[in-house]
């Protein structure tokens, strides 16, 4: 079974937001993970072949 794991990841009224947000395969291989703190979408996508791509885009809008 593939897991995401979506954490908060900006300010949270005085609380630590741990972020790193990630995706991991069936085979408990990381497949792609957000790089710390701060806005971001984490994307997994598998081919046709069953092999998974990964890839963090940093987000610019502040909310």
């Amino acid at each position: 079974m593939m897991v995401l794991l979506a954490n908060h990841g900006g300010k949270s009224g005085g609380w630590k937001c741990a972020g790193c947000s990630a995706n991991w395969s069936n085979n408990g291989g990381l497949i792609v993970a957000a790089d710390g703190q701060g806005q971001c979408l984490v994307i997994a996508q598998q081919n046709t072949y069953e092999h998974w791509n990964g890839k963090s885009i940093i987000a610019a809008i502040e909310i």
